[in-house]
């Protein structure tokens, strides 16, 4: 699917869905970095080096699992001043479970993150952005917000360069956006690559960067 193709869809969700966040409204020259699938022990510590080399905040949807297996990365997403979102535990289809396996994937990862860090998450990220309406309750019930992205970077595709990445982001991202970004890839090591020139180029443009919990 195309970049513009995607940014229909993403015009569509949140006209259909008001409710699901797609992009922020009202935020002049703002745009919202984040990060899906981790921690990884080896990505999402080059991620945050290269965050505090160039001073930005962003946010870190989470996996439960992973979250499990590394405690200490949630620490230090924390430490380095960027937010958490929760990703559920399992990186399933969670739009084909029974409403109460969607709740429970939700409040375990909650957990998982409360017990390590002291942070009760507030913002849910489904995993690969699917989900059904009957998920709102369940995010009401817990005072949770669904944030999508209207930004698709495209960085897991492994014959992309660099500079395509990179351009083609570039020209979808505008005051308000939110870019989906991956800190666990286990088929190339796109996101390291693109990211300083990605953050430099929007620095260029005049973008600041803003995290989850502004939202």
């Amino acid at each position: 699917m195309k970049l513009q193709q995607y940014s229909l869809l993403y015009k569509c969700v949140q006209i259909i869905f008001p409710w699901a966040i797609c992009r922020v409204k009202n935020s002049p020259n703002r745009i919202y970095l984040t990060f899906d699938d981790g921690p990884h022990p080896q990505q999402t510590p080059q991620i945050l080096d290269i965050l505090r080399k160039y001073q930005i905040k962003a946010s870190f949807f989470v996996l439960g699992f992973r979250s499990q297996e590394n405690p200490h990365l949630l620490k230090q997403i924390i430490a380095a001043g960027h937010a958490l979102g929760n990703h559920a535990y399992t990186h399933r289809r969670l739009w084909k479970c029974p409403i109460k396996e969607i709740e429970k994937e939700i409040l375990l990862t909650e957990k998982i993150i409360r017990q390590h860090t002291g942070v009760r998450t507030s913002h849910f990220r489904p995993p690969y952005g699917f989900f059904c309406p009957t998920i709102k309750p369940v995010l009401e019930k817990h005072r949770y917000k669904l944030v999508l992205w209207n930004v698709l970077t495209e960085d897991y595709q492994g014959d992309y360069s660099t500079e395509k990445i990179v351009a083609q982001t570039l020209k979808a991202t505008t005051p308000g956006s939110i870019v989906l970004l991956h800190d666990y890839n286990d088929k190339n090591n796109n996101t390291i690559l693109v990211l300083p020139k990605l953050i430099q180029n929007l620095k260029a443009s005049g973008f600041q960067f803003g995290t989850i919990y502004e939202i």
